[in-house]
């Protein structure tokens, strides 16, 4: 298939909105779930490079129609770690709907493709983060390639933002106007979803659909051309706090969500009570509480309005404003549990005995000095690690204990002395 070109260029780091000089194509309408063409999409990181030749679209043979002359696209850039978020993003954001995402090249076998890696200027295309074929109304081609950008930015958001719309273009979508939608050039979010509701087609203003109508829904035609999937319920856990640790009063609950399926939302309760929330990655929510022990309880929903909670068990620290009690001792700002209680400042330590603050250093529970190396009366703070200890029996090592300390130990407070070009973002443009 030979044809125009749809130029889908996202900026990076804050960069404006260009205007588009032409527009992509609306959908023909989709009524039913269409198995005529592949259900397959395959990002292709193209380790060692991409060669692609100029011809009528055929990811099998890798012939394009976009680069104007025979052309090498560099791998991928970031790496393992951010290669494999950027792959389940756009995993993520397919899962309402029946077409698969890999990373593992089906081979002869049709499906679409989208290379990702290399500039723009890689392909002789300009100003650009993405690029996809221009598919005619009412035609869906297997085998087209597609492109992002990678060498452009580092942001797995924005990538997997750039690598849904150029999919989605050679599957019929248009741009429209909604900034949580892939299909927009705006922005914030950078995190984007298709979202089930009709959306004004354009750039920067409406528009006439470049295929007739005024709006289209992501949802509903993705949904009746490719079929739709039931949302897994996602599952998480509470990476910190852990359970029975002692915080301070503000203190961020932190998630690690697992078999993620459209998550929209995450909300935390101290003892049954809301307590915040965040409707973005990484889902982390910081919590405000009296002091005392408390349950705190984090829940995730999806899009399909399923949930999965998880919950710790926290002490929470009063400040030293009116002087720590028996048992707890000044830092940094709030009664941290002494050595007499498990876990607590000074208290031993192993893998199988966690420290209810701070960390485990040298086989006792240890937490960071106050500004100027400053500890609580009966620790010092230790020059390796800066956290504080308790002074040693022997009266060895040099304290730098605060508010009264020990008997015969003077504090001596020892100094330690002797993105890449901007890129117009130009998504839409469609050349011939």
């Amino acid at each position: 298939m030979r044809g125009a070109i749809v130029v889908a260029g996202l900026a990076v780091a804050g960069a404006g909105v260009a205007h588009a000089e032409a527009r992509a194509p609306r959908p023909r309408d989709a009524t039913r779930a269409d198995a005529s063409f592949a259900h397959v999409i395959y990002m292709n990181r193209c380790a060692g490079g991409c060669a692609i030749t100029p011809g009528d679209d055929d990811a099998r043979i890798d012939h394009s129609t976009v680069p104007s002359q025979t052309s090498i696209l560099p791998a991928y850039p970031w790496g393992d770690l951010s290669w494999n978020q950027l792959v389940a993003c756009v995993r993520d954001t397919y899962a309402p709907f029946a077409i698969e995402i890999t990373d593992v090249d089906p081979g002869t076998a049709p499906h679409f493709e989208l290379m990702v890696g290399g500039n723009d200027t890689d392909v002789q295309i300009d100003g650009a983060l993405g690029v996809a074929p221009f598919i005619p109304c009412g035609g869906i081609f297997d085998n087209v390639i597609t492109f992002v950008f990678a060498a452009e930015t580092s942001d797995v958001d924005v990538l997997c933002w750039a690598a849904a719309q150029e999919t989605s273009h050679v599957l019929g979508l248009d741009h429209e106007l909604d900034a949580d939608d892939p299909m927009t050039y705006l922005y914030p979010p950078y995190s984007k979803r298709f979202q089930n509701h009709d959306a004004a087609c354009g750039e920067d203003l409406p528009r006439e659909c470049a295929c007739g109508g005024e709006t289209q829904n992501t949802v509903h035609y993705l949904a009746s051309l490719l079929g739709e999937t039931t949302p897994s319920p996602p599952e998480v856990s509470i990476t910190s706090p852990k359970n029975g640790a002692w915080v301070k009063a503000t203190f961020a609950v932190i998630p690690e969500v697992v078999s993620i399926s459209d998550v929209k939302s995450a909300t935390a309760a101290v003892d049954g009570a809301p307590a915040g929330g965040a409707s973005a990655a990484p889902w982390t929510v910081d919590v405000t509480s009296p002091p005392g022990p408390h349950v705190v309880t984090l829940t995730i929903a999806n899009a399909a309005t399923k949930t999965a909670s998880a919950e710790v068990s926290v002490h929470v620290m009063s400040t030293c404003a009116a002087g720590c009690a028996a048992g707890s001792v000044c830092l940094g700002g709030a009664c941290v549990p002494d050595a007499s209680v498990v876990g607590g400042l000074g208290a031993a330590c192993t893998g199988a005995t966690p420290c209810a603050v701070g960390s485990c250093v040298g086989g006792v529970c240890a937490e960071a000095c106050d500004p100027g190396g400053v500890c609580p009366a009966g620790y010092e703070c230790t020059a390796a690690d800066q956290v504080c200890a308790p002074v040693k029996a022997d009266g060895g090592g040099c304290s730098a204990g605060g508010g009264g300390g020990m008997d015969g130990v003077i504090g001596i407070a020892i100094g330690v002395g002797g993105f890449r070009r901007r890129r117009r973002r130009r998504q839409g443009q469609r050349r011939r």
